[in-house]
């Protein structure tokens, strides 16, 4: 235990480090596609709907909006009431009416798909933009993350590969958050269970098609 904490502390210590450094240039406001942030959203779900909102609000890049995708039982207005003027956040989707066409109407945006609850650092999307400079042909840009405990509370780095690993996508999706280039997402098909396994099957195809994937290892 001992040894786990001191892990945590050195992680900690690593993580605000790497924060500090100074990102590359971003590219001037205008210029920048748009970023939708999908969030499905389960009965029980509102409040952690609303911190998944919130930390989206913190970003200190502005062009992005967010389409929630509701299940059956969801109350929006609980939400939607705490928002306020938020015209960035747009009408709920049903999950059985969402369709991966609806993002191709602008397929040059990208979208990032989520559940409620997850949380976004402040300057994901600067780097992301930061990223898509580097590599404006790049279908998929991908960051490292952080998982919670529900156990322990405890927060644990995932370092994300930077060459592609079909052997660990088969494990787990490690692509999941990714910024996916609309115009490079596959047509629509059913029969999945949630917004998350769609993005897993989304992901899958990806790799196997002639993809440009960029790693922010951040």
């Amino acid at each position: 235990n001992r040894q786990v904490r001191k892990a945590a502390v050195s992680y900690r210590e690593w993580r605000e480090r790497k924060f500090e450094q100074s990102p590359l240039p971003m590219a001037e406001p205008g210029t920048t596609p748009g970023v939708t942030f999908l969030i499905e959203i389960t009965a029980g779900g509102e409040a952690a709907a609303l911190e998944t909102i919130r930390s989206l609000q913190g970003m200190t890049v502005t062009n992005w909006r967010v389409i929630p995708v509701m299940r059956v039982g969801v109350n929006w207005d609980e939400v939607s009431n705490q928002l306020g003027g938020e015209n960035r956040v747009k009408e709920p989707l049903i999950f059985e009416d969402f369709s991966v066409n609806l993002l191709k109407k602008s397929p040059d945006d990208f979208v990032v798909f989520s559940k409620a609850g997850d949380l976004f650092h402040p300057s994901l999307l600067h780097e992301f933009f930061a990223g898509l400079e580097s590599s404006p042909s790049a279908d998929v840009i991908y960051t490292d993350s952080e998982y919670r405990s529900s156990i322990s509370g405890e927060t644990a780095p995932f370092f994300k590969p930077s060459a592609l690993s079909p052997e660990l996508m088969l494990s787990v999706n490690y692509l999941s958050r990714a910024f996916l280039r609309a115009s490079a997402l596959a047509d629509d098909h059913m029969g999945f269970p949630d917004l998350m396994s769609l993005e897993y099957d989304l992901d899958l195809r990806l790799m196997k098609q002639d993809t440009i994937f960029h790693h922010i290892p951040r």
